[in-house]
């Protein structure tokens, strides 16, 4: 299963009272679990873009924590970055090039 949208501090709210990066990626994250067994160790693979990198600095240290920490015990994260991806759009459904996005993939064992 994917999601898009990346362990020792939660993320910082922003002045203004504005969403962190950090919480967006916990969403995503947070989603994607709920598609698996409960309690079901997995590896979870983060590719992020480069310009990503650029953009939120620090914050994409945020993001990769606020992840980790919505996966059960036992679970396991790496990832990369890229530069962008390719993927079909819900708009007209043809292939496209997307910047700046983070993608969540757990890979997991099953019944």
């Amino acid at each position: 299963r994917s999601a898009r949208l990346p362990p020792t501090r939660a993320p910082q709210p922003r002045p203004g009272g504005g969403r962190t990066h950090g919480a967006g990626a916990a969403e995503a994250a947070k989603h994607l679990m709920q598609q698996i067994p409960p309690n079901t160790p997995v590896l979870m693979l983060a590719i992020s873009c480069s310009a990503r990198r650029l953009v939120l600095a620090e914050d994409t240290e945020q993001e990769l924590e606020a992840t980790f920490q919505q996966l059960p015990a036992g679970s396991q994260q790496l990832g990369f970055y890229s530069f962008g991806e390719l993927a079909r759009t819900s708009h007209d459904g043809n292939c496209n090039l997307h910047n700046e996005t983070m993608t969540l993939t757990v890979i997991y064992e099953g019944n």
